[in-house]
């Protein structure tokens, strides 16, 4: 995959967390919880007994991640 800013060959990857990751219309001040509703979209879900993991392109030099979801 290429960088959608420099052009150059994206590293694959994974995105993993402990806890869920979710893109937000406003930055969280303390907890997302309570923006899972609307336009927000959880990227991985919460789960108790493992880190979840999807995978993912970086570009070091532009700091770029691009990654799919599933809904």
């Amino acid at each position: 995959m290429k960088c959608i800013k420099c052009g150059k060959e994206m590293e694959k990857g994974y995105l993993s967390s402990p806890k869920h990751i979710m893109w937000t219309k406003e930055k969280c001040k303390y907890s997302c919880h309570a923006f899972e509703d609307g336009d927000n979209v959880k990227i991985l879900p919460i789960s108790m007994f493992k880190i979840q993991s999807v995978e993912s392109y970086i570009c070091k030099d532009c700091h770029v991640v691009v990654t799919n979801y599933e809904s």
